[in-house]
């Protein structure tokens, strides 16, 4: 567990291009600071696979805007990562209003538990700063 004295949140933007493989040495460098690793994007497999190889350190954290599907976010659950994946969003105007819709009923969609998705949309993010 990192000290919440030492820790430093550093949210890096990933997806769109942005390939996770190229984080991997800085985070198992920097084993004090936690990654949210920001935009779940994936437009080919090869970029979920150097996500699940990144949550190999427990300082990693995923930030789920622009996801691809809801189905990734099940994915990282089903393999044990509930307890760090963040509800986020780009969307920040009214106009938007439909898509951050769109994200909110995703995580509902899932057939997740009222506290698994509490700690999507909630806890997950507080448990980071307290």
């Amino acid at each position: 567990m990192i000290s919440k004295i030492e820790n430093k949140i550093i949210m890096i933007h990933t997806g769109w291009g942005s390939k996770v493989s190229n984080l991997l040495k800085i985070i198992k460098n920097n084993k004090n600071k936690i990654f949210v690793l920001a935009h779940m994007k994936e437009d080919f497999d090869f970029y979920n696979s150097d996500r699940k190889k990144a949550l190999y350190y427990e300082n990693v954290y995923l930030e789920i805007s622009y996801m691809s599907t809801p189905k990734r976010i099940r994915q990282y659950a089903e393999l044990g990562y509930l307890d760090r994946i963040l509800f986020g969003s780009d969307f920040r105007t009214f106009e938007d209003e439909i898509t951050l819709k769109w994200y909110i009923y995703g995580i509902h969609s899932l057939g997740l538990s009222r506290s698994e998705r509490d700690k999507i949309f909630y806890y997950n993010a507080y448990d980071l700063i307290f």
